[in-house]
């Protein structure tokens, strides 16, 4: 990078992204984010219009007891609850991904810069590692994680 120039989505966007639908079970989900060696998988409906995101931590997080999920107990190896655990994640494999996916995802159009996406993929308050890119009509068209980003800068 030469001066104030900054890489534009479009330039760094991933284009062959897989994709599930809100209806999608978690255990198809699962295994799909499996198969590709991802953590996040963009949710779309008809005619790819983007929904959500599905994630590891999201899925994890809501198989969790709340008082868990909340840090109210901060040496988890006395939960009472722990034998559940691997019980309730069972139990989720049949949900829908719409139970669980992040609804209010934050989303960029290919014209955005790399920096906003950089912004957005450090947030403290949003934990994400990925940002879906949309076009005007909301239709998922690529996907940005930080890789792509510090991978241009370093070609």
């Amino acid at each position: 990078l030469e001066g104030d120039e900054d890489m534009i989505v479009q330039e760094i966007m991933t284009t062959d992204v897989s994709f599930v639908t809100a209806d999608t079970t978690i255990e198809d989900a699962v295994g799909i984010m499996r198969n590709e060696k991802v953590q996040t998988m963009p949710v779309v409906g008809p005619d790819r219009l983007f929904v959500g995101m599905f994630t590891v931590r999201l899925f994890l997080k809501k198989a969790l007891p709340g008082y868990i999920r909340s840090g109210d107990l901060p040496d988890v190896r006395f939960a009472p609850d722990l034998p559940q655990f691997h019980e309730t994640l069972n139990k989720m494999r049949t949900a829908a991904v719409s139970t669980v996916m992040d609804a209010n995802h934050p989303t960029v159009v290919a014209e955005n810069s790399s920096l906003e996406c950089a912004a957005l993929l450090i947030n403290p308050k949003r934990r994400i590692r990925s940002v879906p890119v949309v076009d005007a009509a909301n239709r998922l068209i690529g996907l940005v994680t930080g890789w792509d980003i510090i991978k241009e800068l370093y070609r």
